[in-house]
C-alpha cells in the first residue's frame, strides 16, 4: 500500500477488482449443453464432483464476463464472481474463479462450497494500491562508486544495515506479489528471478506498468555498491508475481492464485504490500497453505489510519506478519492503520527505492515498510532453514525496539525491526528484548 510522494494524502485500502478469465462458453450455454459450459471455467476435478442436478444449477447461473488480461475486471451490472480453492490430487492447492448473475451468487458458493475437494469458497473481493508517482531522483546515475543515492535512504542506518550484510547468509528468496517487477532496471539487474503472471495465468512478471511492484522489490534487493542508485537492504533474489493491473487494481482470486504459485515456486517469503477491508476464505487459504508450507508471510497494515483504521487483510490474517509504517523519528506515521493484530513497525516514510522504467520515487506507506521486514525474514529464513514460519516471527517480534506502551500497541505492535537481533535471537537464542504477552497464539509457536 503506497502512499505518493512525501506529503500526499493518505492512500485508500486496496480497493479494485481484476479477475481470472472465466469465459462462460456461451456457444455450449446455447446449445444446453450445461457439463460443457461448465467444464470450460472449473478444474476437471471439480467439475468431475458436481451431479448432472448440481452441473445444470451451475450452467445456468453463468455469465460471460471475459476482459482483457490486463484490464479493470470490474464485475458488470448483476454479475458477481465466486471463488474457490481446490485440493489438487498431488495434495497442493488450486485457485479457480466463476463469473455469476449477482443474485445467484450466494447459492453457488454454498454448491461449490459443499464439494468435496473444495476447501474455501465465497465472493472474490476487491483489492488496488492507490496510484503512486514518481518523486525526486529519476534517472540511474553511473559510474559512481557506491550508490550514489544511499544517502537519501535514511531506513538503511535506522535498520543497521550495513551489519546485517556483514553476515554471511545464503541468498535468500522474496516473492513480491504485486504489480509485477521491471527485471530491466539497472538496480535489480540478476536479482529479478523469472515470476508469474496471475492475470494471464502464465510465467511473467517481469515487467511493471504501475511501479509499485519494482518499488517494493528495490526496498528489498537493489543492487548493493554497483555504483547505480540505491541499495537494498539485503541481498536476496526476487521472485515477481503480478497480480495487480497497470492501473494498481486486482483481487483476492489473483493474489491467492499468486500466493500458492509462490510457495510451489521456491519462495522463502512472501510480501503483500496490498490488502482490502473485506476478507476473503479463498485468500485466507490460500495464506495458510504458503505457512504450512514453511514460508513466511508478510503483508501491509494499510494507510486508513486517518480514516479510522478499517481492518485490512490480508495483514489480518492469522501467521501473517502484519507491518505498520513509522518516520525517520520512529514516530508512527499519521497514515498507518492501527489494529490489535498490529506486529511490527518499520521505515515507511520519504521512501526512496526504484520504479518502472528504470527510474527511482520517494513514496510513503506501510507497502513500503512491508518489505523491510520481509527483507529482514529472509535473512532469517536463509541463515536457519530448518526455522518455522511462526520461529522467524517470534524472533522478529522478540528484538523489536518497543515504540510506544511496554509490550505491543495497536499502531506500532511490538516496535521497529531490528533485523540483526533478530537474526542473532533465532541463530543463537539468547533471552527476548521484550514481553510477548498478547501474541497471537495462531501465528507464533
Amino acid at each position: 500500500m503506497g502512499r505518493a510522494g512525501r506529503t500526499g494524502a493518505a492512500a485508500a485500502l486496496l480497493v479494485g477488482g481484476l479477475l481470472l478469465p472465466v469465459v462462460a462458453a456461451p456457444s455450449a450455454l446455447a446449445a444446453g449443453d450445461a457439463a460443457a459450459a461448465v467444464a470450460a471455467v472449473l478444474p476437471d476435478a471439480l467439475a468431475d464432483e458436481l451431479s448432472a442436478r448440481q452441473t445444470a444449477q451451475l450452467a445456468g447461473a453463468l455469465v460471460d464476463d471475459a476482459g482483457t488480461a490486463d484490464a479493470v475486471a470490474t464485475p458488470g451490472a448483476g454479475v458477481q464472481h465466486v471463488e474457490v480453492a481446490v485440493t489438487t490430487d498431488d495434495g497442493g492447492l488450486e485457485v479457480a474463479a466463476v463469473a455469476v448473475e449477482a443474485p445467484r451468487a450466494g447459492a453457488v458458493v454454498d454448491l461449490l462450497g459443499g464439494l468435496p475437494s473444495v476447501e474455501a469458497a465465497g465472493v472474490a473481493q476487491r483489492l488496488d494500491v492507490g496510484d503512486p508517482v514518481p518523486v525526486g531522483a529519476t534517472s540511474v546515475a553511473p559510474g559512481r562508486a557506491g550508490d550514489p543515492y544511499v544517502g537519501e535512504q535514511w531506513a538503511l542506518p535506522a535498520l543497521d544495515a550495513d551489519r546485517l550484510r556483514a553476515s554471511r547468509i545464503a541468498v535468500p528468496v522474496v516473492a513480491v506479489v504485486d504489480s509485477g517487477v521491471d527485471a530491466g532496471h539497472p538496480d535489480l539487474a540478476g536479482s529479478v528471478r523469472r515470476g508469474y503472471d496471475a492475470l494471464t495465468r502464465q510465467p511473467g512478471g517481469t515487467t511493471d506498468k504501475h511501479g509499485h511492484g519494482t518499488h517494493v522489490a528495490g526496498v528489498v534487493a537493489a543492487t548493493i555498491g554497483n555504483g547505480v542508485g540505491v541499495a537494498g537492504l539485503v541481498r536476496a533474489d526476487v521472485l515477481p508475481v503480478r497480480v495487480l493491473s497497470s492501473a494498481g487494481v486486482g483481487d483476492t482470486t489473483r493474489a491467492a492464485d499468486g500466493v500458492v504459485w509462490a510457495t510451489d515456486h521456491g519462495a522463502d517469503v512472501i510480501n503483500m504490500s496490498l490488502g482490502g477491508p473485506e476478507s476473503s476464505d479463498v485468500l485466507a487459504r490460500a495464506v495458510r497453505y504458503a505457512i504450512e508450507h514453511g514460508v513466511v508471510v508478510i503483508a501491509a497494515m494499510g494507510n486508513e489510519g486517518a480514516e479510522g483504521s478499517p481492518t485490512s487483510y490480508p495483514a489480518a490474517y492469522p501467521g501473517v506478519v502484519a507491518v505498520a509504517a513509522v518516520d525517520r523519528r520512529r514516530a508512527t506515521a499519521p497514515f498507518s492503520s492501527r489494529g490489535a493484530h498490529a506486529d511490527i513497525a518499520a521505515p515507511g516514510v520519504g521512501i526512496l527505492s526504484t520504479y518502472k522504467g528504470g527510474t527511482y520515487a520517494y513514496l510513503d506507506g506501510t507497502s513500503m515498510a512491508a518489505p523491510y521486514v520481509a527483507a529482514s525474514a529472509a535473512v532469517l529464513a536463509a541463515t536457519v532453514p530448518s526455522a518455522s514460519p511462526a520461529a522467524v516471527q517470534r524472533a522478529l517480534l522478540e528484538t523489536a525496539v518497543d515504540l510506544g506502551p511496554r509490550g505491543r500497541d495497536v499502531a506500532t505492535g511490538y516496535g521497529l525491526v531490528d533485523p540483526t537481533a533478530a537474526l542473532l535471537r533465532l541463530r543463537d537464542g539468547g533471552p527476548p528484548r521484550q514481553c510477548l504477552a498478547g501474541v497471537r497464539p495462531t501465528e507464533v509457536g
